[in-house]
């Protein structure tokens, strides 16, 4: 079965952003230092450490109802400021993930304020999850920006009829005169002479 370019991107916008919540919830690396006779180990969250994927995360799961939701402009506008945040939290996460023990070590003499120069570093594949994911939330905001705005939304269901063509592919019914007078504020079921 086929996926429509509009259900992918929305796949694309969800799962992502939910990998990328769930990446940065989880533990990127453990630091294990002496300090003195006590032994000091800390574990550092995706968050602490890549804030914005958080922020991208939700952001991308929130996208998913608001493609759905919004007009056709609109939908580009969302698209465009997922993709700005998606690339920018893309470049921080591979810049964390890509060195990852100092990353860890800088986190700590900066919040902890100990000496994280000697402690040891291990850590987990979290990262790469979390890349897997803010990949897959810029994928489908790049799609929604480039085809969205001829994607139709929620909203159209509720739209009036359009006007008649020169054909009359409308129909003789009058409904569509029906509908025009109501958009200029007239009363269609008022007597012709005591319309405005």
């Amino acid at each position: 079965m086929r996926l429509s370019a509009k259900a992918g991107a929305l796949l694309m916008l969800g799962a992502g952003g939910g990998l990328a919540l769930a990446a940065s919830a989880a533990g990127w690396a453990t630091l294990s230092a002496e300090d003195g006779l006590v032994a000091v180990s800390v574990t550092v969250t995706g968050s602490a450490l890549a804030p914005l994927s958080v922020a991208t995360g939700a952001v991308g799961l929130a996208a998913v109802p608001a493609v759905l939701a919004v007009r056709r402009w609109l939908r580009v506008v969302v698209a465009l400021v997922v993709l700005a945040l998606g690339l920018l939290a893309l470049v921080q996460t591979a810049g964390v993930a890509l060195d990852l023990a100092e990353s860890a070590r800088s986190w700590w003499q900066v919040e902890v304020g100990a000496v994280a120069r000697s402690a040891e570093v291990s850590v987990t594949p979290w990262p790469w999850a979390g890349l897997l994911g803010l990949s897959l939330v810029v994928a489908g905001s790049a799609i929604v920006l480039a085809r969205g705005s001829r994607w139709s939304g929620l909203s159209s269901r509720y739209d009036g009829p359009r006007p008649a063509d020169p054909a009359g592919a409308v129909g003789a019914s009058g409904e569509a005169d029906t509908w025009q007078a109501l958009d200029r504020g007239e009363d269609p079921t008022a007597p012709d002479d005591r319309r405005p």
